[in-house]
């Protein structure tokens, strides 16, 4: 890749895309928040509880996932752009 564009490719995952991903994370830990709170609130309830689990479970799986994201780009920066 040319080295005049590796500025601006940077320049893209730091303010717009690694803000995105943070976000995304905070808003699958709200998740997980939110079904620890039903599980806890409703434990006398079966459905609410599976509710709960489910929700946590979503929310792990997305963090999991902004995770990865957060990898792919450092590992995009590194390799293709040489940037450290």
């Amino acid at each position: 890749m040319s080295a005049a564009i590796a500025p601006y490719i940077d320049r893209i995952i730091d303010l717009i895309i690694n803000p995105l991903v943070q976000l995304m994370f905070f808003a699958a830990f709200l998740v997980f928040a939110w079904g620890i709170l039903v599980m806890i609130l409703n434990a006398a309830d079966e459905t609410k509880r599976s509710e709960g689990k489910k929700h946590m479970m979503y929310g792990i799986v997305g963090m999991l996932i902004m995770i990865g994201a957060f990898g792919i780009f450092a590992l995009l920066k590194s390799t293709v752009l040489g940037i450290a």
